[in-house]
């Protein structure tokens, strides 16, 4: 049996509700970011990649 390590990251939200304000996070953690792109950028087999689902003004912000 191949035992395999995986994380999830969930986000629900209600109608014109949700965590950020004109585009903006309501907090700054560094750290935080850091560890989120670092988790989603690699992988240990080079043969695979990472999935990350996001709204299209997350999207927008990251492609300016």
């Amino acid at each position: 049996m191949i035992k395999r390590e995986f994380t999830i990251i969930a986000c629900c939200i209600k109608q014109n509700m949700g965590i950020g304000y004109k585009n903006k996070l309501p907090f700054v953690c560094p750290e935080e970011m850091k560890h989120f792109r670092e988790t989603t950028s690699k992988t240990e087999d080079p043969q695979k990649k990472n999935l990350v689902i996001m709204g299209k003004n997350t999207w927008n912000s990251l492609h300016p």
